[in-house]
């Protein structure tokens, strides 16, 4: 094996998870049943199994595949208050799944869906062999359960003569269910294990075997976790000498506990006949290798092969092995066992096979094992013997001749060294192609060459190098360095040893660039040397000493540098600079030098003077140039170069320094200001300066951001600004010799003031104060602001400040008695220099009426409804007449109610107040009354006229003051009396209970109906009022 066999989770399918109704089992028998169609929602789905029709015959999709029943080896679904999916099964029975999720709301919660059922119960199906169950589902409320029912295992079936394990694992095992995490729902059943089955003869060593079952979902909600799934099936020729399971998965859990869902264990047996029919079983493989390819060199011996047992046929079996130089003829050998072992070497390839009979009629030939024979290798033949001094690199060792022959035509090499020709080892470094090159070398060292072509190999002859012992102490002193006309010392070397000690001969070598080398010029081969050339340059000395035969042995000394230096030149400084006092100068630019050593070894020191002659270090000044500094007199530079042996002075600079400017501010007058507003000039910039060389000159410039200034055409000492809309900063630059001085002065321009307006136009009484007035929140100036409220009167032309708190924003009015007009100034910025000016509001003031009257109180004469009123003023305004209402119910009319004299009618018996209101606009002035009497009179109600002096006649009080008709009706609706201008005062013309024709009429009831049509006096205005009543005759 050369990987894990993993087939979990690849059997029959675990139940899907689907919405369902939650309603309890124990509320209906029908939310009880074993099974249900894929579109009910009172449970959730199996899992599939082995069974796939019902008792009945009738298919189980889609009709009968949700519900707690078990689908012969799928878990059954769960039913109810979402219980939980049963365990599927094969051999291990498959757990029921958990009960309904709690709250008990139903009188009882009822188990889950029912586990699978195992396989053992079952005589037609104990021998077979068969994937795992899948676990039930429970259902979902709303959101979608996180826990299906999971997979059962998968089968896996080897047949092998030998298995060789590796630790490698094969597992069947049924998919544990994922955990529910939903509210409101169960969780799914695990997978049965599925089947492992091998057949084979040997295990060499085991791989570990596992046919578990899943484990049942846990569950978020108390209640209602997944069964686990049963154990599966591991079957084996004989008893599995390694580790097997077939556990039951562990049952799911819950937010409150663990419910022990566990399914049950699986099967494990060790009687499996995997039954071969018509053909054998035959495999024959090397031994070594357990292939069926192999080479061998000429004359070698073959290796041991071995042959699988058989299977298959009768089960009595005869062996005959052959070989064959052709692969197509072939000849029996001398054995007949089931393994085979040649005896005789080999010149050629040769194929080797074995044939198995049963005697019943099967003969099996295997595959044949070829064995490559490849001829000796020849012409193995490498390099010469050497002699080298300590630690040289020998020649490269190379084939003799045009390389080995034999073999296979391929050649692999491999070089070995040795320190004593009998001991070897891998040669250095790389060593395995045709030709070595050796390494430097500080012993003598032996060297061999093996060659290797297929399966053949030789080695070369030894080849011996010889190593002397290095020559030492060959040192020579010492580097010289000097300038241009100095003269170089002579060069001393130290007495060398090893090598062919005592036997030494030397040789001096010059070069000019420490790479090239040759002889020294004039005598070169004593132990020492004079250099007589001291011109300027570099040159490289060493001295080279040889010993042993043809100078074997050779030691190259140190070398050492003689150089001698051109004289600097080219050490020059800048100009002569004129500068302002307090100023720095320009930079002093030094001219890089040449010669001396040459770039990147000159070392400066700056020097300065104040009279030009004694010069002192600067300390830090020893750069390339030097920095100006500010000064405030004039001095002397000058520079030092160095440049290893060799020292060079500069030339000398002058700086002149101008005295400085001073005074040359930017100022105001004393009465100017530096902030303004908008669209208004400042005052005149100047300033005096003085110092510098006497004379100045000026130039202006102005800016609306202090960074890009524009000139000005103005080159006088002052500067008159136009009138300004932004900020704007005046620059003036003043110059006298080498100073120039800059001044800026800013005015600040603050924009116009906006947004001041006041509100609002009101009319009033001049009993009243006015409402206050309110000015808008203004902007632009400075944003502080300042107010004062100004009054007009419509008399005065003149504005003038307005009386009590007028700086405000808003203002107050005093009780006014004329129209006026109010606005509102606000100021802002320095100065006050930013004024806007409100327009103007109007306080209209009404003059409230005096001395109104609404003329005396009357009474009127009897049944005088109408009348006259007259009121009267003083000032102006409108009159307005009303009756009091709190005083009668009456209706009067006016003939004029807006005028002072008007008629009134329809009064009423008793008081009748009217009020007179006088308003002048906003001024109403409170109403005056006045009341009208009418007097209240008496109609009898009944007459008898018998003589006796008391209610002789019908006698209404009054009527002699009014011009009117009266009538009186009898029941049935006739007239029986008619008289215009009736009297009371008149006895003989009054009504006594006589008819039109003066006849009695009965005694009974009448109706009276009485109209006043005016009164006697024309002074009053016309009226006509009816009244009526019932009158009684008795005599």
């Amino acid at each position: 094996l050369n990987a894990d066999i993993n087939v979990t989770g690849t059997g029959f399918r675990g139940g899907i998870v689907s919405q369902g109704v939650g309603w309890c089992q124990n509320t209906h028998d029908s939310l009880g049943w074993e099974s249900y169609s894929i579109w009910s929602p009172a449970a959730g789905y199996k899992g599939e199994g082995i069974g796939t029709r019902t008792a009945s015959d009738e298919p189980l999709y889609p009709y009968y595949m949700k519900g707690k029943g078990a689908n012969m080896t799928g878990g059954g679904g769960g039913n109810g208050h979402f219980s939980g999916g049963g365990g599927g099964s094969n051999y291990g029975e498959g757990s029921i799944g958990d009960v309904e999720i709690a709250p008990d709301t139903c009188g009882g919660l009822l188990p889950g869906g029912r586990g699978g059922f195992t396989i053992s119960g079952y005589p037609t199906l104990n021998s077979g062999v068969f994937m795992g169950g899948g676990g039930g589902a429970s259902a979902y409320l709303t959101t979608p359960s996180t826990s299906p029912g999971a997979n059962g295992g998968g089968i896996v079936i080897i047949h092998a003569d030998t298995i060789v394990g590796n630790g490698r694992i094969i597992t069947a095992s049924g998919a544990a269910a994922g955990n529910n995490t939903v509210a409101n729902s169960g969780a799914g059943g695990g997978g049965a294990g599925g089947s492992v089955v091998i057949s084979t003869t040997y295990f060499q060593t085991t791989p570990l075997l596992s046919a578990d079952g899943g484990r049942g979902g846990d569950n978020i909600n108390q209640n209602g976790a997944g069964g686990g799934g049963g154990g599966g099936l591991i079957w084996t020729r004989g008893a599995f000498p390694g580790t097997a399971t077939v556990a039951g998965g562990q049952g799911g859990i819950h937010s409150t506990g663990d419910p022990n869902r566990d399914g049950a264990p699986g099967r494990i047996r060790g009687d499996l006949n995997l039954p071969l029919n018509g053909f054998l079983f035959n495999e024959i493989y090397l031994a070594h290798s357990q292939t069926q390819l192999d080479s061998i060199c000429e004359g070698m011996i073959p290796p041991s092969m071995t042959g699988t047992r058989p299977a298959g046929g009768s089960g009595t079996y005869t062996y005959q092995w052959q070989k064959s130089y052709d692969n197509n003829n072939w000849s029996d050998v001398a054995g007949t066992s089931i393994d085979y072992s040649p005896t005789s070497t080999e010149a050629v390839t040769v194929w080797f096979r074995r044939v198995v009979s049963d005697g019943a009629g099967i003969v099996d030939r295997s595959l044949p094992v070829q064995i490559i024979v490849h001829p000796r290798i020849t012409g193995n033949i490498v390099g010469r013997d050497t002699t080298l001094c300590y630690n040289m690199n020998p020649d490269e060792l190379y084939p003799l001749n045009a390389g080995p022959s034999g073999g296979t035509g391929l050649y692999y090499y491999q070089w070995e060294q040795s320190p004593d020709n009998v001991t070897w080892n891998d040669a250095a470094g790389a060593a395995v192609a045709a030709a070595y090159d050796p390494p430097a070398l500080i012993s003598t060292t032996f060297y061999h060459r093996i060659v290797s072509s297929g399966a053949c190999t030789d080695i070369s002859s030894p080849v011996t190098v010889t190593i002397l012992p290095a020559i030492t102490n060959n040192t020579v002193a010492a580097d010289q360095t000097i300038c241009e006309g100095s003269l170089f010392a002579n060069l001393t070397g130290s007495a060398p040893g090893g090598g062919a000690a005592p036997s030494y001969t030397y040789e001096w070598m010059s070069s000019s660039d420490n790479v090239n080398w040759e002889p020294a010029a004039a005598t070169n081969n004593n132990a020492s040397y004079d250099p007589q050339d001291d011109s300027p340059g570099t040159t490289y000395y060493r001295r080279m000493v040889y010993s042993g035969l043809n100078n074997t042995c050779q030691s190259a000394s140190n070398s050492i540098i003689l150089t001698s230096h051109p004289a600097i030149t080219n050490n020059i400084i800048g100009d002569d600079q004129t500068i302002c006092e307090g100023s720095a100068p320009a930079d002093i630019d030094g001219t890089v030098p040449a010669n001396g050593a040459g770039a990147g070894t000159y070392l400066y020191q700056w020097m300065r003077s104040t009279d030009g002659s004694v010069f002192n270090n600067i300390d830090g000044a020893t750069a390339e140039d030097l920095p100006g500094i500010p000064l405030a007199s004039g001095v002397w530079y000058r520079r030092v170069v160095n440049s290893s042996a060799c020292i060079s002075t500069s030339n000398t600079v002058h700086i002149t320094v101008d005295p400085a400017i001073t005074g040359f501010q930017i100022a105001l007058p004393s009465q100017g200001h530096d902030t303004i507003c908008a669209g208004t000039a400042p005052a005149i910039l100047s300033g005096t300066p003085s110092g510098g060389l006497g004379t100045f000159t000026y130039a202006w410039a102005s800016s609306t951001d202090n960074v890009n200034f524009t000139p000005l055409a103005e080159t006088g000492t002052s500067y008159q600004p136009g009138n300004l809309s932004s900020t704007t900063w005046f620059r003036r630059t003043v110059t006298s010799g080498a100073c120039s001085e800059g001044s800026v002065y800013r005015i600040t321009v603050l924009p116009l003031i906006t947004g001041n307006t006041v509100s609002a136009d009101q009319t009033i009484c001049n009993t009243q104060i006015a409402a206050s007035l309110t000015g808008s929140a203004p902007s632009g100036g400075d944003g502080i602001y300042r107010y004062l409220w100004e009054r007009k009167a419509a008399t005065s032309p003149d504005w003038v400040a307005a009386a009590g708190t007028n700086n405000s924003a808003g203002y107050q009015p005093p009780l006014l008695d004329e129209t006026t007009q109010f606005r509102r100034s606000v100021f802002s910025g320095e100065n006050n220099c930013c004024t806007s000016v409100s327009e103007p509001v109007t306080v209209t003031v009404d003059i409230m009426p005096q001395n109104i009257s609404a003329g005396d109180d009357r009474t009127l004469l009897p049944y005088q409804f109408a009348a006259i009123l007259e009121g009267s003023f003083e000032g102006e305004g409108t009159a307005s007449w009303s009756y009091d209402f709190s005083t009668g119910d009456e209706d009067p009319l006016f003939s004029a109610p807006e005028e002072l004299v008007t008629e009134v009618r329809k009064l009423g018996f008793g008081d009748n107040t009217f009020m007179l209101t006088v308003a002048n606009g906003a001024c109403v002035a409170e109403g005056v009354p006045v009341t009208l009497t009418v007097p209240e009179l008496v109609i009898p109600q009944g007459v008898t006229p018998n003589n006796d002096g008391i209610n002789d006649y019908f006698n209404i009080e009054g009527l002699e003051f009014t011009r009117n008709e009266l009538v009186i009706i009898n029941t049935a609706g006739a007239v029986v009396y008619r008289e215009n201008d009736y009297r009371s005062n008149d006895p003989v013309g009054a009504w006594a209970g006589l008819d039109l024709n003066g006849n009695e009429v009965p005694d009974g009831t009448y109706y009276f109906l009485l109209t006043i049509k005016g009164a006697q006096d024309l002074n009053v205005p016309d009226y006509v009022s009816h009244l009526s009543g019932f009158l009684i005759l008795r005599r």
